[in-house]
């Protein structure tokens, strides 16, 4: 009894251990994706980049006219003569608008930021769930986001810390063409938001 049991044992072991080792000999499919390439080449961050300049040019306008008032009134206030009730109203006046400048500017450039930063984390999140689909579709295993950029023409312009960084940043260094799903992550991509709009 003792013997079957045992002999039981050593082949459910044995059974355990073959399939382990056959699902170790399966080959790793893998993929990756250029994440600077999808954002620079998918409709939707090209309309959203091209939003956040147009915004970034409404601010400068807006900036440039809140500085032309300051200028207008400080020359006001050099045309008064000191200590008047006049040049009294006119100094409070400028310097509310001083502190209204101020305050403008940095409400203004958080709440650009923050639209930045909602952007790109809903992109990035968009990004996932194509490549998700991708891989499921292909029977990919794992998808490699593929952060290399171009290698400085030239050394001369950076600093050994620098180019380390540059070079330690590098998630991927090589991967063949054929492995890039890049092309359709954008793709589909461009296919959804145009769904969408």
């Amino acid at each position: 009894m003792r013997a079957g049991l045992s002999i039981i044992c050593a082949l459910l072991c044995l059974g355990t251990m073959t399939g382990f080792a056959a699902a170790q000999e399966k080959p790793l499919k893998l993929a990756v994706v250029s994440i600077q390439r999808v954002l620079s080449d998918c409709q939707e961050a090209k309309d959203i980049n091209a939003r956040m300049e147009s915004a970034k040019k409404d601010f400068e306008a807006q900036g440039n006219e809140r500085q032309k008032t300051l200028q207008q009134l400080r020359v006001s206030l050099n045309d008064l003569k000191p200590g008047t009730p006049q040049y009294e109203d006119r100094r409070k006046e400028f310097v509310q608008k001083v502190v209204e400048a101020k305050s403008w500017q940095e409400i203004s450039q958080e709440d650009m930021q923050r639209q930045q930063k909602q952007n790109m984390r809903s992109i990035y999140e968009k990004i996932e769930q194509r490549v998700s689909e991708i891989a499921g579709k292909k029977g990919l295993d794992l998808v490699i986001p593929d952060s290399r950029q171009p290698f400085p023409e030239t050394v001369d312009n950076i600093s050994l810390d620098q180019l380390r960084a540059f070079i330690t940043s590098r998630t991927v260094l090589y991967a063949h063409p054929s492995i890039d799903i890049s092309g359709e992550v954008i793709a589909a991509l461009d296919a959804k938001y145009k769904e969408k709009n």
